[in-house]
């Protein structure tokens, strides 16, 4: 992983309940990289399968079914991973303005930038997972089976179905998208790079304010100690993939 991908929030704050929240900060930013490249190598696995999957004789029922369950698992394990990335990106803003030597030199504006994309480009991330992670309950009875259907009119590539009809879907593909019905509703997750681009971007909008008030931070913290300000430095944030 490239070290300059991100500017570690500087431990220099005189106050214990401030350094300790500074520590928790630079580790919630750690897993939040470490949960981009989890879901790139999720991506990789569901290519190799698909891949594979192509290149198969139309007999081969073993290793289709095979490569089909390789498919799903890295499918499953991202939506995972989404979530926990969802979990953690929304913890970050209390625990930044309740970080008093920090909050004060945070843009609030650029920071709530971060949530707005997220929340708006990967709106199913919660009951996508909910649906992976709770296949087994939704489908133990009719009943289940029954509460999380759809009675939507849905109308998209490849599927329709009539308003009223009710449908239960769980971990059907439909290319790259897998699509579950949760809670009456349809939910669809991409296994695309677009995908991926959107969790980066994420952080970027997150990265960008704090990168700003952690050199504020460092400069008031010289400035205490009678230094100066110094050299430039390269605070490109460089993508690991």
């Amino acid at each position: 992983m490239d070290s300059q991908w991100y500017v570690n929030a500087p431990m220099y704050s005189g106050d214990s309940t401030d350094r300790q929240k500074l520590w928790e900060l630079n580790g919630n930013l750690t897993r939040l990289q470490g949960y981009i490249l989890d879901f790139s190598a999720d991506l990789d696995l569901f290519d190799f399968a698909e891949q594979r999957l192509d290149s198969l004789d139309r007999g081969d029922w073993e290793m289709k079914r095979k490569f089909s369950h390789w498919k799903a698992a890295a499918a499953n394990d991202a939506a995972m991973t989404v979530y926990h990335f969802g979990k953690v990106r929304g913890a970050l803003p209390g625990l930044i303005m309740g970080t008093e030597c920090l909050a004060p030199l945070v843009d609030r504006a650029k920071l709530g930038k971060s949530g707005k994309f997220f929340e708006t480009q990967l709106s199913d991330w919660a009951l996508t997972r909910k649906g992976v992670a709770h296949s087994g309950d939704f489908a133990k009875s009719q009943n289940d089976v029954d509460n999380h259907k759809t009675r939507d009119s849905v109308q998209r590539d490849g599927l329709q179905i009539a308003e009223g009809a009710g449908v239960f879907i769980s971990g059907m593909f439909q290319g790259r998208d897998m699509i579950h019905t949760v809670e009456g509703k349809l939910v669809s997750f991409s296994m695309t790079k677009d995908t991926l681009e959107k969790l980066y971007t994420t952080f970027e909008l997150l990265m960008e304010p704090l990168a700003e008030a952690f050199m504020c931070l460092s400069d008031i913290h010289r400035a205490s100690l009678g230094l100066s300000r110094p050299r430039h430095i390269d605070r490109t944030h460089h993508r690991p993939w």
